[in-house]
């Protein structure tokens, strides 16, 4: 407040000027306050604004901060992810040489059948030659005793009836040793050709149970490549955007 110091009138025109004076001047200094109290809480305002920016420019920071560490381990997870994808190639690879390994022996062995098959069969079609010769054979040495005893006499050494029925028996047991050991070669014949079948029938039911195995572990190996490989192609993506986002980021700060 200011007060009117000038020489003291003698009529009442000075007090007049003094009480002016003061109440305008007080009026001055009140609006003067009200303005720094607006300026105040303008300011405080944008102190709290500013403060919230930092605030969420921090939280921006640290989520960078996080995505950025999250970019450098990509490529060394990304190393691993290969290395697991050409393991699993090297997997596959040898389930499948595996797999064509036992298709081959499946057909080998199969091959093995069919000739035991057909040596199978020509052994019984020869065996039934052989009995029919042998039923021919054994026809004319049975008929050649009576054959003999029809033919005259000449002289007195010739054979008599007891020697011809003695003959006749040996003949018919020559032929019954001669059938006896016709049919054990050809049981053994066959036993053995069973026995090889039986023995090729097994090796290739083992060997169609082990293609089956290696038909199921190549395809689990399959499964576990793609699955691999998706996502590889994700953390790619991922690290694909993660660096057009640091892109951005720096640009911004340079800004």
């Amino acid at each position: 407040m200011l007060f009117n110091r000038g020489k003291k009138s003698d009529d009442s025109s000075y007090y007049d000027d003094y009480y002016y004076d003061y109440y305008y001047e007080d009026d001055d200094a009140s609006s003067n306050s009200a303005n720094e109290l607006d300026v105040t809480e303008e300011l405080k305002k944008q102190l709290g604004a500013a403060n919230q920016k930092i605030q969420q420019l921090q939280s921006e920071k640290e989520a960078i901060e996080l995505q950025y560490s999250a970019v450098k381990a990509l490529p060394k997870h990304y190393e691993e992810l290969e290395k697991e994808k050409m393991n699993l190639q090297l997997k596959l690879q040898e389930a499948q040489l595996t797999q064509n390994s036992e298709g081959q022996k499946v057909s080998e062995l199969e091959g093995k059948l069919e000739k035991y098959r057909t040596e199978m069969n020509n052994l019984k079609q020869e065996l039934e030659a052989k009995q029919q010769e042998l039923d021919i054979l054994s026809e004319k040495m049975l008929n050649l005793p009576e054959e003999t005893s029809k033919e005259p006499v000449k002289d007195s050494s010739d054979v008599t009836s007891q020697d011809l029925s003695q003959q006749k028996e040996e003949i018919a047991n020559v032929l019954l040793e001669a059938r006896a050991q016709a049919r054990q070669i050809v049981e053994q014949a066959n036993y053995h050709a069973r026995h090889k079948m039986l023995d090729a029938e097994n090796e290739l039911q083992q060997v169609k149970e082990n293609a089956a195995s290696f038909y199921k572990r190549v395809e689990q190996t399959k499964f576990e490549s793609d699955i691999v490989f998706e996502e590889l192609l994700h953390k790619l993506t991922q690290l694909s955007e993660d660096s057009r986002e640091e892109e951005h980021i720096h640009k911004y700060e340079d800004q």
